[in-house]
């Protein structure tokens, strides 16, 4: 199996953190892709037909649907040959873009076949990733020019909490935004599916996880240390908690 990281479009930059594409042309394979929480949820497109299953669910994934929130491990399971793109969006996504409810699509799927049938017409006489990834953005882009509130609140808070890997506190952000903690906490729920401090809490990981897989480091308390958990049996217990496994386990 193949994979790349593409840098998304300026014109979808804002609401897109990365394009993620994944090919593989064996016809006897059974890929598993494992997901932990990073976040952010998204949007995919694949041509694996009825061949892809959502584990431990046991779900059949259409060819086009949106994700929300990861908040629990789990696995895409596709047999024999596919390709697949998945635009990572930015949480405040799913409601300014789609209009839909962000929470109630935590760890559940949105089916995209049935509604926006002229894109899926499209996506279906595509032949490469490439045309894939054309299609989807200028498909996103006219959803953005639609939108009037472009550098909204929550934008300006998720930058934040990226910059600082997760360990910012909620009451530097609403500070800096000049904002309540209370209508904070509200809007930020709304807008994402989930309160800022777990947000800030998976990012946190997140840059945990990314150190871990390149070993840079020495001992996991160094990593710890680097990432602002308390100690290291808390950085341990947020890892099991993402990934269900310890960090030793998962590098074994």
């Amino acid at each position: 199996m193949n994979a790349k990281n593409i840098i998304p479009d300026e014109s979808i930059a804002g609401y897109v953190r990365s394009i993620l594409v994944y090919n593989n042309e064996h016809k006897n394979d059974r890929t598993v892709l494992p997901f932990f929480a990073d976040g952010y949820p998204g949007m995919i497109y694949h041509t694996a037909g009825n061949n892809m299953t959502l584990l431990p669910s046991g779900l059949l994934m259409k060819p086009l649907f949106i994700y929300g929130q990861t908040l629990h491990p789990i696995e895409l399971v596709v047999k024999g040959s596919f390709q697949m793109v998945i635009f990572q969006l930015y949480p405040f996504a799913l409601n300014s873009l789609f209009g839909l409810d962000a929470q109630s699509l935590n760890e559940d799927c949105y089916d995209l076949t049935a509604t926006e049938t002229t894109i899926i017409q499209r996506l279906n006489s595509g032949k490469s990733s490439d045309s894939y990834i054309s299609i989807i953005t200028e498909f996103l882009s006219a959803k953005i020019n639609s939108i009037t509130d472009k550098d909204n609140l929550i934008k300006q808070s998720i930058r934040l909490i990226v910059e600082s890997q997760g360990t910012i506190s909620i009451k530097e952000i609403t500070d800096r935004l000049h904002v309540t903690e209370r209508t904070y906490q509200r809007l930020f729920k709304m807008q994402c599916g989930i309160a800022p401090k777990k947000f800030c809490k998976i990012i946190q990981f997140q840059a945990s996880l990314e150190q871990l897989s390149r070993e840079q480091y020495l001992k996991l308390g160094e990593i710890a240390y680097d990432k602002g958990f308390a100690d290291q049996s808390h950085f341990i217990r947020i890892f099991k908690q993402y990934t269900g496994n310890s960090p030793s386990h998962f590098v074994k």
